[in-house]
């Protein structure tokens, strides 16, 4: 009978500096987006079918606009949408531009 012997990795012991430089670029990375779209905020739409029909979107854009329904905030849309997270900031950003969307408040206030 072989005698297999098992052999250990260890890592090195202080992986912890590199944690903590990941989440310092992972903060700065959400703080910038933050900064593009408040994460808290409500998009609600703004613009009539007709109005949503002449505009050039795709189904990407289609779809996140669906889930816009005047409570879930930019952050619970983020989760819900299943897409790449900047990418749908990019989207709710451009519905935002193209007059679309707004953003709300949590208490329903448009903000800026």
């Amino acid at each position: 009978m072989a005698n297999t012997r098992r052999e250990r990795i260890t890592l090195p012991n202080d992986i912890s500096g590199l944690a903590q430089d990941t989440e310092r670029e992972f903060t700065a990375a959400s703080s910038d987006i933050r900064r593009v779209l408040p994460i808290a905020a409500v998009p609600w739409l703004i613009a009539t079918h007709e109005e949503l029909l002449a505009l050039p979107l795709d189904g990407r854009a289609g779809f996140v606009l669906s889930l816009i329904d005047g409570r879930c905030t930019v952050e619970m849309i983020l989760d819900i949408a299943g897409l790449p997270e900047d990418e749908a900031i990019d989207i709710l950003n451009s519905l935002r531009q193209l007059g679309v969307i707004e953003l709300h408040d949590s208490h329903g206030a448009p903000g800026r």
